[in-house]
């Protein structure tokens, strides 16, 4: 798989469990894709791509569209998170050495290259 699959995965996994947590939320029972938007910062494109990898969002003639989420999928969700929160011995991200990470701006390296002056 290259790179930006493995990324597109990463991202897709994470915004699906974001929205689920929303919607599983009992203060949010009629929720609209301008509110999920609002509480998590995702643009409105991204938000009905997820519904739709999520298979929860639906056209109805009458009424246009209409997110509709079966409580299975809620209850997977959450099971899910008790248990990844249960697993102690699993690390969510790798340390690094403060002293050793250096970053600079895309545009900071391209002046550099301007000012290096040849040998």
């Amino acid at each position: 798989m290259r790179v930006f699959g493995l990324i597109a995965q990463a991202y897709n996994s994470y915004w699906k469990g974001v929205v689920l947590d929303l919607l599983a939320d009992p203060d949010c029972k009629a929720v609209t894709i301008s509110q999920i938007s609002k509480r998590t910062s995702m643009t409105h494109k991204h938000i009905e791509m997820t519904l739709k990898a999520l298979d929860v969002i639906q056209y109805d003639s009458s009424e246009g569209y209409h997110i509709s989420v079966p409580n299975s999928l809620i209850q997977a969700h959450l099971e899910k998170k008790k248990r990844i929160a249960a697993d102690k011995n699993r690390v969510y991200v790798r340390p690094a050495d403060p002293k050793k990470v250096r970053w600079f701006p895309h545009h900071a390296r391209l002046l550099h290259k301007r000012d290096r002056k040849p040998l």
